[in-house]
C-alpha cells in the first residue's frame, strides 16, 4: 500500500503517474473507497451512534 499525503511536494505529479490509465469511473471509485475508509474502521455499534463531526478525516490517498 502506498500512502500519499497532500503536503508532500510533487504530490499531484506522483498521483498522475501512479494513476496513469485510470478512467473517470476508476477515479470516482477510488475516491469513494477512500471516503468510506474512516467509516469502515468503526465498530457497528459506534456507527449507529456517531455524528459526522466525530468521524476522523484522513487527508491521504491509499493506492493498492
Amino acid at each position: 500500500m502506498i500512502v500519499l499525503h497532500f503536503e508532500v511536494p510533487g504530490f499531484i505529479v506522483l498521483l498522475v503517474l501512479l494513476l496513469s490509465g485510470y478512467s473517470g469511473a476508476d477515479m470516482a471509485n477510488l475516491c469513494r473507497e477512500a471516503a468510506l475508509g474512516p467509516i469502515r474502521s468503526l465498530c457497528f455499534v459506534d456507527i449507529q451512534e456517531i455524528t459526522a463531526d466525530e468521524v476522523s478525516c484522513k487527508c491521504h490517498v491509499h493506492c493498492v
